[in-house]
């Protein structure tokens, strides 16, 4: 179960944070601290007052996911770095199709640990003057009673147009990034490039799991 709650975790961050900011607010894009904090507050809002929607379908969690998280997650430097050795030698469009493959898999995956919250707490830590920095560390905290606190540490990069976005996170000192990168390159060399991609998007279209127990 936790490597399902270590690999969705960016959801789950998302999610759970405070619910003070009304979900109408709009998110400071310019400073990646505010916007941790403010899209965790605007998903969980979404999360209630869809709850009717989630319950009746948990695909559901995959428009939230979309809707709610996408915008302020760079997918597609998080997908070539996953691609590893691999991105050298593909070609335009298998670049494109392995990252479009990946944000799909990445609104799975986070909708999988959407599904799974139950009612853990998480503490972020102070925000710290930028500067010219290009890639910043958000630091966070998960708590849960039931289980000891995780230490989580977000990765955010700048953009072209000044906002900010995350690509990785580490979990316990583990990334995230650098693990499906491992994985990814075996799957790759055993099966392909084209394969693989299409295996992504099999995985992308499972319907949300829901761990019953962890939910309940």
């Amino acid at each position: 179960m936790w490597k399902r709650v270590i690999t969705g975790i960016m959801g789950l961050v998302f999610m759970a944070g405070s619910y003070t900011v009304m979900a109408d607010d709009k998110v400071n894009t310019a400073d990646p601290y505010a916007m941790m904090e403010t899209v965790a507050n605007q998903t969980f809002d979404r999360f209630k007052a869809d709850k009717a929607k989630i319950e009746a379908d948990k695909n559901y969690l995959k428009v939230v996911v979309e809707e709610e998280l996408m915008s302020h997650v760079d997918y597609r430097y998080a997908g070539l770095k996953a691609m590893g050795r691999h991105v050298r030698a593909a070609t335009k469009e298998q670049r494109q199709q392995f990252v479009e493959a990946f944000r799909a898999y990445l609104i799975t995956t986070y909708a999988d640990a959407l599904g799974s919250y139950t009612d853990q707490t998480v503490e972020f830590g102070p925000s710290r003057p930028v500067g010219s920095a290009k890639d910043v560390r958000v630091y966070v905290k998960i708590l849960d009673a039931s289980r000891p606190e995780i230490n989580v540490e977000f990765r955010l990069r700048k953009q072209k147009d000044d906002s900010w976005k995350a690509y990785d996170l580490k979990a316990e000192g583990i990334s995230i990034l650098r693990s499906k990168t491992e994985e990814f390159d075996g799957l790759i060399r055993q099966h392909g490039l084209d394969k693989f991609i299409e295996m992504l998007n099999e995985k992308a279209s499972e319907p949300v799991k829901v761990d019953e127990k962890a939910a309940a």
